[in-house]
């Protein structure tokens, strides 16, 4: 007979406080209070974003890191620099957080939706190719959830049509794929600094790549266009070309900058946080823990979890609420596919009109309602998340995995 559940007026697994995500220590506050005391507040009067860029171009073995304010503007960037626009196509995952597409839309190009692998949550290389057209121009494969792409495959699909690769890192500081690290495995790359995130700065972003060109395309446009100068005084308000205001301030850059010397250690946190519950949850019927690739070093940005209906006799957002109840934090993992999003379903564009899908460069009708993503669908239905911040201990680990055996077991019976 399994233990009454908290969701059903059992007593919870826990009822102390979850630890908090993510940490600051005293250098970080000391050294924000030295910056608002310099009173250089900017990319474009102060060093401190430079530096940053500087030591995370370093920190990822590439020529070229530009800070944004995001990782949706970092993505825009990359796009905008690789002169994406009307008319063109991009292939994204059907599958992952709504950032990595919504870019697209902001260059006027169509988001091409692939579906995802089974294991990985990540694209399936395997059905790339039939997405392709020759308006297509770039691939953008997510590391999600901290797990590197299959980046081999991606990358020589994409070198046999002559496309771009796009990484979206945003998740996955520190991965690695067969040794190298995530952010120099295509043609640019880029990351986000939201609260949450592996390596965070509260808000922020930036883009990695080894292409001289880009980088200065990319940077001129994060402010207003620009004609670059090395100097503030030296500034001549002259604009070449279409552009935003997507710096980076010089705190989140302190932050960023104190961080990447404890990225590693934090990864490391993550794999073992996440090899504990992955050797507790492996043991429980009904639940699958995310897969171990051996090839790639994951940043666990995430550790989704995914239900059997067939053994567990529940739905899954009444399975994280049940387990929510038990004191243990858990959420859904995207449970809608991209392409059946309003936005894309509907085919919203700026202001009142359906631009870029009735653009007359574009000559073609999507419809996004007939595409096949049964994996992503299937994940949307299935996945919930578990969280392995470095500032969980086993004892917080151990109260997790007994909440999804006590779940599961009621739900079994």
């Amino acid at each position: 007979m399994s233990a009454q559940i908290a969701l059903k007026g059992g007593k919870p697994v826990r009822t102390t406080p979850w630890p908090k995500w993510p940490l600051f220590t005293d250098k970080d506050k000391a050294d924000l209070a030295a910056v608002l005391d310099d009173g250089r507040m900017t990319s474009i009067t102060g060093p401190k974003v430079r530096e940053f860029e500087e030591k995370y171009a370093a920190a990822f073995g590439a020529k070229c890191a530009l800070a944004t304010c995001n990782g949706v503007t970092a993505i825009h960037l990359a796009l905008a620099a690789l002169e994406i626009g009307p008319g063109d196509e991009v292939i994204v995952p059907a599958h992952t957080f709504i950032g990595t597409s919504i870019p697209v839309l902001m260059a006027n190009a169509i988001p091409v939706f692939v579906d995802i692998s089974r294991d990985s949550f990540n694209i399936d290389p395997a059905k790339i190719e039939a997405s392709i057209t020759p308006r297509t121009r770039a691939i953008v494969p997510v590391h999600l959830n901290g797990l590197p792409a299959d980046m081999a495959e991606v990358t020589a699909i994409a070198r046999r049509h002559g496309l771009a690769v796009i990484e979206d890192a945003c998740q996955a500081h520190g991965a690695s794929y067969r040794g190298a690290r995530v952010g120099t495995l295509g043609d640019v790359s880029c990351f986000s600094f939201f609260e949450d995130k592996v390596l965070t700065t509260g808000e922020g972003g930036m883009i990695v790549t080894n292409d001289e060109r880009l980088y200065d395309l990319a940077r001129s446009i994060r402010s207003y266009g620009e004609e670059f100068v090395a100097d503030i005084g030296d500034r001549k308000y002259e604009h070449l070309r279409l552009g935003f205001n997507y710096r980076m301030g010089a705190l989140p850059a302190v932050l960023g900058i104190n961080q990447l010397d404890r990225l590693d250690e934090m990864v490391a946190k993550r794999n073992a946080n996440a090899r504990y519950l992955r050797e507790r949850l492996a043991k429980v019927p009904g639940i699958t823990p995310p897969k171990d690739f051996p090839d790639r070093l994951s940043a666990f940005y995430k550790f989704v979890c995914r239900i059997d209906t067939s053994v567990i006799r529940t739905d899954v957002l009444t399975f994280i609420e049940a387990i929510k109840a038990e004191g243990v934090p858990a959420t859904p993992r995207y449970p809608k596919p991209l392409p059946l999003q309003k936005v894309y379903r509907e085919k919203l564009g700026y202001g009142k009109t359906h631009c870029p899908y009735d653009c007359d460069k574009y000559g073609v009708d999507i419809d996004y309602t007939r595409g096949s993503w049964p994996e992503a669908e299937k994940v949307g239905r299935d996945a919930f998340v578990l969280l392995v911040h470095p500032s969980e201990e086993e004892h917080d680990l151990a109260d997790a995995a007994a909440a999804v055996e006590k779940v599961a077991a009621f739900y079994r019976s």
